[in-house]
């Protein structure tokens, strides 16, 4: 749930449960970024105005699980990825 904070309202976000990660608010207060720490992590955008949960999506890697996210002055958004056989190299080697 988005709680504000100055009214106690509450949005929902989210349809089910998920496991977060990092948040970060966009520097106009428009989006949210989120990203999941599901067996797949997933970056999603929520736009406060259309009240819409969009993922992004990320063609060619992997969201980082451990990922920051952080909004550039210009709207652009920033975050860690891996290639997409990252996983199944580190699982061989353990």
């Amino acid at each position: 749930l988005l709680v504000n904070a100055a009214t106690g309202d509450t949005t929902p976000i989210l349809a089910a449960p998920r496991t977060l990660g990092a948040t970060a608010w966009s520097r106009d207060g428009k989006r949210l970024a989120i990203a999941t720490r599901d067996s797949v992590p997933a970056l999603l955008v929520w736009e406060t105005a259309t009240r819409r949960l969009r993922p992004q999506p990320l063609p060619g890697v992997r969201l980082a699980e451990n990922t920051t996210l952080a909004w550039t002055t210009d709207g652009r958004l920033v975050f860690s990825v891996r290639e997409r056989g990252w996983l199944a190299e580190v699982q061989a080697r353990f």
